[in-house]
């Protein structure tokens, strides 16, 4: 099957990212905003603004998480609406609205971004691994892809120093 923004409620023909969550939905993130489809039966998000997806991933608890390219990071809420996490709304906790990519690890979600570093959000808090607070002493200023591993390893793709692994004790 081949789903377009003519045959479908596909917002854009440029998809940007896939995720698929344990109730059977897979997201959609695209050029010009979030869909879902379940069942062959693609939904635009109506609720999503307009905006320029990067990444999507699922949490634990099935919440939706979508990064944009400009306007910060979005968790959706269980009744549909959605919670914006950039520089104004975390109070500069999260440091960029410019978001590359998003991991879900066990309860932590990873945030890279394009410039200020990567960023993690645990028991509603927000940390910042960049420069002179990283275990390694460098900045790693563009996160461009987080994975983790069999062995729960975060691997980290970056676009100035290649592949950074972490493992369980935080040793990089």
């Amino acid at each position: 099957s081949t789903f377009t923004p003519q045959n479908s409620q596909l917002p854009d023909e440029l998809v940007t990212s896939l995720a698929y969550s344990s109730n059977g939905i897979m997201w959609i993130g695209t050029a010009s905003g979030l869909a879902s489809i379940k069942d062959s039966v693609i939904e635009k998000d109506t609720v999503f603004p307009p905006y320029y997806i990067t990444c999507v991933d699922v949490d634990n608890n099935g919440l939706v998480w979508v990064g944009t390219s400009g306007n910060g990071c979005f968790r959706r809420n269980a009744n549909g609406t959605f919670t914006q996490f950039n520089p104004a709304t975390t109070g500069g906790a999260l440091a960029s609205s410019d978001i590359l990519s998003l991991h879900i690890d066990g309860d932590s979600v990873w945030v890279g971004t394009n410039g200020h570093g990567l960023f993690l959000y645990f028991n509603s808090n927000w940390s910042q691994y960049y420069s002179a607070n990283h275990p390694l002493g460098w900045p790693i200023n563009q996160v461009n892809h987080i994975a983790t591993d069999a062995q729960d390893r975060v691997w980290f793709g970056t676009a100035q120093y290649g592949l950074i692994r972490q493992d369980v004790s935080n040793q990089y």
